[in-house]
């Protein structure tokens, strides 16, 4: 390596190291990224993670943890609870919440009723 230091690297060749720089210690996604380099050497980590071509999200957050896109697509509340069953249950518990009210106060007027007699 003296003097003459002179990169002969590629299009192809950069991308490639984009992609080792971005999916350090993934080696799937690192596999993936090479890839998807034969195809487009202009990818990005934005256009690899959060495009919906190369990765699919929900698999990614329950592999790594993480949201790589957390502004986009799919999030953990998705993947976690596709149903969104949490969110029927809340609106269930306001359905009822005039009934459940409304048994609390009789059962009040009762308590009361059998104190004063």
């Amino acid at each position: 390596m003296g003097i003459l230091n002179i990169d002969l690297c590629g299009p192809r060749c950069e991308c490639k190291r984009r992609c080792k720089s971005f999916t350090a210690g993934k080696p799937d996604l690192e596999r993936a990224c090479i890839n998807a380099c034969k195809t487009d050497t202009s990818i990005t980590q934005e256009s690899f993670l959060c495009s919906g071509q190369y990765v699919n999200e929900a698999d990614f957050i329950l592999d790594y943890g993480y949201d790589p896109c957390p502004n986009f697509g799919i999030g953990i509340p998705d993947v976690l609870d596709p149903l969104d069953t949490r969110g029927q249950k809340a609106e269930e518990f306001d359905q009822m919440k005039p009934v459940l009210l409304g048994i609390a106060l009789l059962l009040l007027l009762g308590l009361l009723v059998l104190l004063l007699i």
